[in-house]
Parts: C-alpha cells; structure tokens; sequence
C-alpha cells in the first residue's frame, strides 16, 4: 500500500525501487485518468498479474479503468490472457513477448 495521490507517487515510486522482472499490482484507481497514468509509469516486466478493481459491470465502466486497459495493451508487446472477472473486478496475465 502506497499512500498519496498517483500522480505524485507512482512515478517515483517506479523509478526508484529494486523491482523485480514479474510484478503484482492491485489497481485500486477508480477512474481512467489515474489508472492510465499508473499504467504509462511501468517499467518492462516480464511478467505482470495486474487486478483492477473497477474494470467492468457498472454504469460507465468502458469510459474507466477498461478504457485505460484497452490503450495501454495497444500501445505494448505484451501476450495478454484474462484470468477472472466479477461484477467489478478484472485479473489479467501480462507475459512480456519474445
């Protein structure tokens, strides 16, 4: 848990950490704006399981956290395979292609 607003932390927090080559991230953003800005600071993983907590089922949902998904995975080379879905809810592999 990193406290703060996104666009101040998530930057820094990319940047200066040791992470590792495979990442968990719970994505608890609530709207396209911070989910898209916290998807444009990931550096390459070679894998990432990425949870959003808003993806789908509610009024507006492909205007939030799905819109920011469905650009962030056209504009990168990773092999994409869905997991699990609920009302809300969305957990997807990202593997980093070869």
């Amino acid at each position: 848990l990193i406290p703060g607003f996104f666009n101040e932390t998530a930057p820094d927090f990319f940047t200066t950490k040791a992470l590792g080559k495979d990442i968990f991230l719970h994505l608890n953003c609530d709207t396209y704006e911070s989910t898209k800005l916290v998807l444009n600071c990931l550096p390459t993983f070679e894998r990432m399981l990425i949870l959003y907590d808003d993806f789908l089922g509610y009024p507006g949902w492909r205007s939030g956290q799905y819109l920011a998904h469905s650009e962030f995975i056209a504009g990168n080379r990773y092999l994409i395979t869905p997991l699990a879905f609920a009302n809300r809810p969305g957990l997807f592999l990202f593997e980093k292609s070869k």
